[in-house]
């Protein structure tokens, strides 16, 4: 059975009203998180994972893919992120600003994604818990320094 036939049975029309809430969600997001553009990297993480890392802050390399994809580096495997990190210093160099900003956009795409999913799920579980549980879901993010990505990738 073909894919497409079933999609619009799977996916109802969103209410404009979650359009709007969704729309609103992101720019809670850019408010609550907008500040982090202005702080510089955190010796927490982010100097193994980006500014001190010779194979990151080289950029987007062939050299720099083969690792990202075979690496164990900092005791994890997440080629997604290092080639987040690889593609902000494309962009960005090695100015933090870029890097946050990035964490920030995914977030607010995810919170969209992720409103979007549990808004369906709601029309279709009637329960004010399952509702509550959502409401707090949004409550419990890190954005604020650039390693953050890893959690939205």
């Amino acid at each position: 059975m073909a894919l497409g036939p079933m999609l619009p049975d799977m996916v109802p029309n969103l209410p404009i009203r979650n359009v709007a809430a969704g729309v609103l969600l992101a720019m809670l997001v850019f408010f609550a998180f907008g500040g982090a553009l202005e702080n510089d990297f955190v010796r927490f993480d982010d100097d193994d994972y980006v500014f001190e890392n010779a194979k990151v802050s080289q950029g987007l390399t062939g050299a720099g893919l083969r690792w990202a994809l075979t690496t164990g580096h900092a005791a994890n495997w997440h080629p997604l992120t290092w080639l987040s990190h690889m593609a902000d210093v494309e962009l960005y160099g090695l100015r933090p600003a870029g890097h946050h900003g990035t964490s920030v956009l995914l977030h607010a795409l995810n919170a969209m994604l992720l409103f979007a999913v549990l808004a369906i799920l709601a029309e279709r579980i009637k329960s004010p818990w399952f509702r509550r549980l959502v409401a707090w879901w949004f409550l419990l993010s890190v954005v604020a320094w650039s390693l953050g990505v890893r959690r939205f990738l």
